[in-house]
């Protein structure tokens, strides 16, 4: 028997005024997306990304429902990016899990990150797709200098672009 205590939240962070987050949390699927903030219609990226995973119809397999509701919602956002000037250029990180008795299956693209909570300790699932995180993964840069880092929030990786 598992347990398993979901909450969530959001907050527009210290930088920008308008929140481009959105996340759906009912288990078994859990899932945060934030839309790219400084680009187009961050919000409505990351509540397509989100809202595609969430009605998706069935989760008979988890792990292939996983992998193709998130090619849908890539297919989604781009299509909605060509199909109006507005939209151009949005995107948004998408970070899910699907938890069962016996499984955790999850996927992952952007810097929105997935930790594990085991024993009161927290363990990071995720690799960030950003140039910091290329950076640090490759040696050439310190997690301390990746926090003051002038391109710490440039992803190499998202949904819809």
């Amino acid at each position: 028997m598992y347990s398993v205590h979901v909450g969530a939240a959001t907050h527009a962070g210290r930088v920008r005024g308008k929140n481009e987050d959105a996340y759906y949390a009912t288990p078994p699927l859990l899932a945060v997306a934030d839309g790219m903030g400084g680009h187009a219609a961050g919000e409505v990226t990351s509540q397509l990304a989100v809202g595609t995973l969430a009605s998706w119809p069935r989760w008979d397999n988890p792990e292939q429902d996983l992998w193709s509701s998130i090619l849908q919602a890539n297919r989604r956002i781009y299509q909605r990016a060509f199909s109006d000037e507005a939209y151009e250029g949005m995107g948004t990180t998408l970070t899910a899990a699907h938890l069962s008795q016996q499984s955790l299956f999850w996927a992952h693209v952007g810097d929105s990150r997935l930790y594990l909570m085991r024993n009161g300790t927290l363990i990071r699932q995720t690799c960030d797709h950003s140039v910091v995180g290329e950076l640090q993964r490759s040696g050439n840069l310190t997690e301390n200098e990746a926090r003051s880092h002038p391109h710490r929030n440039v992803l190499t990786r998202a949904l819809g672009i």
